[in-house]
């Protein structure tokens, strides 16, 4: 089932009235029994951060990266794609899948779309519309068909999302093996991979956060996360990224008591929006080499080839209960 949603008090942060979206936009839930929508976000997830430093690093990835799958990727088709945006693929498919299995919050945004039609080529993008959806101020037209533009992922304290035996409900072994069982024919992370995500990053991000707590005396198991907030390529700039995190700010401020939050982000822009929506930085960090050029890819003077994804510097950062901060449209550019 669908992970239950409160309502959110979206309409309390006046939206800016020079960013147009398109009439009928609107956040909503993510429907996690509708397999073709979790299919639809996990193209968009590889999609959207297949330029990412800390994916290349989590999968190893050798020069020149990862490929950008089409919307026009059916399901039946992933299994022949790059093994790169395979594995990406597969991990965002788990992580999506551990989100909604665990009673946090996934959403999405969504604009309506027309009907696919039988003489033009598919967009895995376009999902049918739910009946039951989480309803903002946005959502004033309404059409059977919609086109998924952008995802949040925020993880619910103590929701044990990153388990072992989550894991294997979400079926993230997918990501260590390619997708193959043989341990000979695996072309996934494996267990550099985990090594890689678990106890190089996830580890330390969690020790420096729990410091940061700790200085504030705020208690880090009663911390939520925003663990992903991603915008198709193809809608980038448009705002969606902002839609989502107002929404998820309102929801925390709208619990009692109201949550603190934390995050990670590897992108200097990004960090600058987060801070302007009251997040605080908290410790800066290398993992891996570090030093790392746009591309996630140390440099080397020999030029020697294949080069592989070699580290990240990283940010850590929180929100207070108490924040109120929300960007403007202008300084969410990335979203």
């Amino acid at each position: 089932m669908s992970p239950a949603i409160p309502p959110s008090r979206t309409e309390t942060i006046a939206e800016p009235t020079h960013r147009q979206h398109a009439p009928g936009t609107r956040v909503r839930a993510v429907n996690y029994d509708n397999e073709l929508e979790r299919h639809a976000i996990a193209l968009l997830e590889v999609r959207a951060f297949s330029r990412n430093k800390i994916q290349r690093w989590f999968g190893g990835v050798s020069d020149p990266g990862i490929p950008r799958p089409p919307t026009t990727t059916a399901p039946s088709a992933v299994a022949q794609l790059h093994h790169d945006t395979r594995n990406l693929y597969y991990f965002f498919d788990g992580f999506v899948s551990a989100i909604c299995l665990t009673g946090s919050r996934a959403t999405v945004v969504v604009e309506p779309a027309p009907a696919p039609t039988d003489h033009a080529e598919p967009d895995f993008l376009v999902v049918r519309r739910p009946n039951d959806t989480l309803e903002t101020q946005h959502s004033a037209v309404r059409g059977e068909w919609e086109r998924i533009r952008a995802i949040s992922l925020w993880s619910a304290p103590g929701s044990e999302f990153a388990s072992i035996s989550t894991m294997i409900r979400a079926k993230q072994y997918l990501t260590l093996t390619g997708g193959a069982w043989l341990p000979w024919n695996w072309t996934g992370w494996g267990f550099g991979g985990l090594y890689r995500t678990v106890v190089l990053t996830k580890s330390r991000f969690e020790a420096h956060h729990k410091a940061a707590c700790a200085a504030r005396s705020i208690a880090h198991h009663k911390c939520w996360t925003l663990q992903n907030l991603g915008t198709d390529p193809s809608a980038s700039g448009k705002g969606y990224g902002l839609l989502l995190l107002r929404d998820g700010m309102s929801h925390l401020d709208a619990l009692e008591p109201p949550a603190p939050c934390l995050l990670e982000v590897s992108e200097p822009r990004p960090k600058i929006m987060y801070s302007k929506a009251g997040w605080q930085e908290t410790s800066q960090l290398c993992v891996g080499q570090g030093i790392v050029d746009d591309d996630g890819f140390a440099p080397d003077p020999r030029m020697s080839k294949p080069r592989i994804a070699s580290g990240f510097s990283s940010w850590t950062m929180i929100r207070l209960p108490s924040g109120t901060g929300v960007p403007s449209s202008d300084d969410c550019s990335t979203l």
